[in-house]
């Protein structure tokens, strides 16, 4: 079976949103209307439908929030485009259990309208995500 993730998430401004996640986080626009667009991050269908009064406030890690798990590769490219790019972090860049097998490197984001997006790479994504069959 083939599946493609979809996501949805409220936006202050979609002209501010589309900037955004196509020119800071390098996303492909997809279909377009007056007040949703759909931008593909990462395999992701994300609809971005502009409803500023559906905004959660920001409070810290436990805020609602996506993100993707890349290679250690991929995540130091993107690491790179985040920083070249100016975007706010709300959780920097960390690495959490340094050399167990669970060991993570991870960043969070936010877009303007104060979504969450965070980052992660795990050199054993097997062990550390308890995958079946990982030990």
């Amino acid at each position: 079976m083939s599946a493609t993730l979809h996501i949805s998430l409220p936006v202050a401004d979609l002209k501010e949103a589309e900037a955004f996640y196509v020119g800071a986080l390098g996303a492909e626009i997809g279909r377009r209307r007056d007040d949703w667009m759909d931008v593909w991050l990462f395999g992701a269908q994300i609809t971005l439908h502009e409803a500023p009064g559906s905004l959660l406030p920001v409070n810290g890690q436990g805020h609602r929030h996506f993100g993707a798990t890349l290679s250690a590769s991929d995540w130091e490219a993107f690491r790179a485009r985040a920083l070249g790019a100016n975007v706010v972090f709300v959780r920097l860049i960390q690495t959490e259990n340094a050399g167990a097998p669970d060991e993570q490197s991870k960043f969070m984001i936010a877009d303007p309208s104060g979504n969450h997006i965070e980052f992660k790479t795990y050199p054993n994504e097997a062990v550390a995500l308890e995958r079946p069959g990982a030990l």
